[in-house]
């Protein structure tokens, strides 16, 4: 998983910073000054508090990371189950070239899709 989690965040490592969205910052005042703004998730909000995002964005990234690494680490296991670890970098490696994962995973931003 720390595998994956890693290769997950290196859009936003080669990026040097957690990447925005053209509303993370509404998150952010949400969850870091306690006010309720109209059509966002105040789930995500608190999400930002509790990982110290008034501190840095890296824990949020890190965490959306591991998470997504960790579904598609027990997908895998349940799938084929004698997979490696070797086989298991590999459809990282695809993920990244053939989808947005890096991109979306690296972004501070409530995702419902």
């Amino acid at each position: 998983m720390a595998i994956l989690a890693v290769l997950f965040l290196s859009v936003a490592f080669w990026n040097g910073f957690p990447l925005m969205f053209y509303d993370s910052g509404a998150y952010l005042e949400e969850g870091l000054s306690g006010a309720f703004l109209v059509e966002r998730s105040p789930v995500y909000s608190l999400l930002l508090l509790f990982t110290a995002g008034g501190w840095s964005l890296w824990p949020v990234v890190i965490l959306q990371a591991v998470m997504t690494a960790y579904m598609i680490t027990l997908t895998a296991r349940i799938e084929v189950p004698r997979l490696s670890l070797a086989g298991l970098t590999v459809i990282g490696l695809v993920l990244m070239g053939l989808t947005g994962i890096g991109w979306y995973v690296g972004q501070v931003e409530a995702r419902t899709a």
